[in-house]
């Protein structure tokens, strides 16, 4: 092993740093490492270290996957398992928090977040193969379980970058659980850095669960032409305000629970809206063409086949199914057939009414009004007097 102390001090010459790095000398990746503020020639060495040194050595790979690699824990430095978990903890603890997430300095220059693939692999193969199967042990030359730890809590502190979903699903526990071998609890730095990870785990899950709770409130919005959906739509703000949950969101003062609750006031403000335009024809609909039943209040039965088509009573439903031409079977197959594919279904009767009641009724009430055209030429009058007959 080489000795860099001090290297910083002095003349980098970094084509001399770059040759050792690349041979694995984790002093030589820190001694660059903390060239990269001060020189884009530094960034640009650095930076194709850590391309080269995690690129992924597929034989090697295979090798361990299949349970041959490595039977004794090599010391070289040059080795891929070795190598590669170097690389890592120069960049987490040479640069830490200084010159990561910058735009490059060159075009060809590989940054941070290119590299972030690469790093997430390694993570996840060291816990499978090495820390998992209890082999860190036989690792003398690099402290695998810490050195994940150490990384994945370093990068979890970047908000724009994005690791393996087993990382935090499968890895994340076991990691809190069973501390480095010969060691009875984990150490200061790790248990921080646990903390770490598992806030910020927590914080990403929270954040995808608010902007998925928008992402419904507005394609259920879109969908409010649909008198069904609007009627259930309805019944949920009404049982949500009862319940005052809305009041407990803004209560809380939580940014992200802000945004869900100028989303949801949005929802309530249009469905308000939508209701007084369909207040008379929200109704449903009897199945049976025969039947006249209509009514919001009326308790309809869903055929139990198809789960699509409403009837007002068995007698209604007995009628239409005993039909020769019109009958219910064909309809109640091909729902069930499109359910099964799990395609859209079809508009239902009383969604489909109450369209055709609301088109109706929009074109009656664009009768009682002048047109566009009409107030234009009435202006036209005003200020220019008759236009010449044609």
């Amino acid at each position: 092993m080489l000795s860099f102390m001090g290297a910083h001090h002095q003349p980098c010459h970094y084509q001399y740093y770059k040759k050792l790095a690349k041979d694995g000398s984790y002093e030589a990746m820190t001694a660059l490492a903390l060239q990269t503020t001060r020189s884009q020639q530094a960034y640009r060495a650095f930076f194709c270290v850590m391309e080269q040194n995690l690129m992924f050595d597929m034989a090697s790979i295979q090798d361990m996957k299949q349970g041959r690699q490595p039977l004794v824990p090599l010391l070289d430095p040059k080795d891929v398992l070795n190598k590669s978990c170097s690389s890592m903890l120069a960049l987490a603890t040479g640069l830490r928090d200084r010159f990561l997430l910058k735009p490059t300095l060159a075009d060809s220059a590989p940054s941070i977040v290119t590299l972030m693939p690469a790093i997430s692999f390694w993570l996840c193969l060291f816990c499978k193969w090495i820390i998992l199967p209890s082999r860190a042990s036989e690792f003398t030359f690099i402290d695998f379980h810490h050195a994940v730890i150490f990384i994945l809590a370093w990068t979890m502190r970047h908000k724009k970058v994005t690791m393996d979903l087993k990382l935090f699903m499968d890895y994340l526990p076991f990691l809190w659980f069973h501390p480095a071998p010969g060691h009875m609890k984990h150490n200061l730095d790790d248990a921080q850095a646990l903390f770490t990870i598992i806030d910020n785990a927590c914080k990403g899950r929270k954040t995808s669960m608010e902007n998925h709770t928008m992402n419904v409130i507005h394609m259920v919005i879109s969908y409010f032409i649909y008198a069904s959906i609007l009627k259930q739509s309805s019944k949920a703000i009404f049982k949500i305000q009862r319940w005052d949950v809305d009041g407990f969101l803004i209560s809380t003062g939580d940014p992200g629970l802000q945004h869900i609750c100028k989303a949801w006031t949005e929802f309530i403000d249009i469905a308000s809206n939508q209701c007084g335009i369909f207040k008379w024809i929200l109704n449903s609909s009897c199945g049976n063409e025969w039947c006249l039943v209509t009514s919001t209040r009326w308790k309809f039965m869903v055929c139990s086949g198809c789960q699509f088509t409403l009837y007002c009573s068995w007698k209604c439903q007995r009628d239409d199914w005993s039909r020769p031409l019109t009958s219910h079977h064909s309809l109640c197959a091909k729902i069930k057939q499109i359910r099964a594919d799990g395609s859209a279904l079809p508009m239902s009767l009383s969604d489909h009414e109450a369209y055709e009641k609301f088109n109706i009724r929009c074109m009656k009430s664009c009768k009682n009004q002048p047109s566009e055209w009409q107030e234009l030429l009435d202006k036209y009058i005003a200020k220019n007097g008759e236009p010449d007959p044609l």
